[in-house]
């Protein structure tokens, strides 16, 4: 499966599941409590039901207790592909910052250094 890590190490993305289109999920792990302190071993935030095909991992903007998570994900029924950002508080509700459909899939993804801002892409 897909492993990203934030720039600081306190966030984890993790694609995991069976072959493409059946149970495969997302999970969002973290070791920062909703105060922003660190806590021991990760927990597990989110686990969202998708196909990642490529994935990237960094802390928001101004906020310690949240993530950006970016999902490049086909859609196979379809036939588009995208790339998905969503936002990750260490508690609360998750919500999708925004949604790109792209010319074809996605083989990489990553933000820039300590940046949620920017977002690298490269299609297949």
């Amino acid at each position: 499966g897909l492993v990203a890590m934030s720039d600081s190490g306190a966030w984890l993305a993790v694609a995991v599941g069976e072959p493409p289109g059946m149970n495969q999920h997302v999970r969002v792990f973290s070791n920062v409590g909703s105060d922003g302190v660190l806590l021991g071993a990760p927990r597990l935030l989110l686990s969202l039901p998708r196909v990642a095909q490529a994935l990237a991992v960094q802390q928001a903007p101004g906020r310690d207790s949240a993530c950006f998570v970016a999902i490049g994900e086909e859609l196979v029924d379809a036939a588009a592909a995208f790339i998905e950002v969503i936002s990750v508080p260490s508690s609360g509700p998750h919500s999708c910052v925004y949604r790109l459909e792209v010319s074809s899939p996605c083989s990489f993804l990553g933000f820039c250094h300590r940046s949620a801002a920017h977002l690298l892409s490269a299609q297949v």
